[in-house]
Parts: structure tokens; C-alpha cells; sequence
């Protein structure tokens, strides 16, 4: 566990672990998107917005994880 997170779902606030693997998940689709043009991120952003996922892409910095000899790492 790398520490706590504070969210909310539904009005619902709560807490959960952070742990690495969640994270290192994560770097895949925030890299992606930031290689994006303005346009296909503007798109992106939009998509999310419809389905309710505005918040999926502001996540608060992390350190960036890597995988060496199937173990998480730090980058």
C-alpha cells in the first residue's frame, strides 16, 4: 500500500488503499491521452463528460511505476 485516497461516488465519500498495481494500471491510459492532439482530447474529454467519467483522467500525481522481473517498481 502506497497510502490513502479520498473519493466520492453517488455523494458517497470514502477512503481505499492505493496500491500499485492500481497505479501502474493507470499510467497506461493517462499516457495515451496525453500524447493526444487538442482536438481528440477535447473528443475524449467529451465522451467522458456523456458517460459520467470526467473525473477518470484528474487524478492527483504518482510516482511512475514500472515492471522489472515482474515486480512493480519504482520508474
Amino acid at each position: 500500500m502506497l497510502g490513502m485516497h479520498r473519493f466520492t461516488i453517488g455523494g458517497v465519500s470514502e477512503e481505499r488503499a492505493l496500491l500499485p498495481f492500481s497505479l501502474w494500471m493507470a499510467q497506461r491510459p493517462l499516457d495515451h491521452t496525453a500524447q493526444l492532439t487538442a482536438g481528440d482530447k477535447n473528443a475524449v474529454d467529451e465522451l467522458l463528460t456523456q458517460v459520467g467519467g470526467e473525473q477518470a483522467f484528474r487524478l492527483p500525481q504518482f510516482p511512475r511505476l514500472a515492471r522489472e522481473n515482474n515486480k512493480l517498481v519504482l520508474d
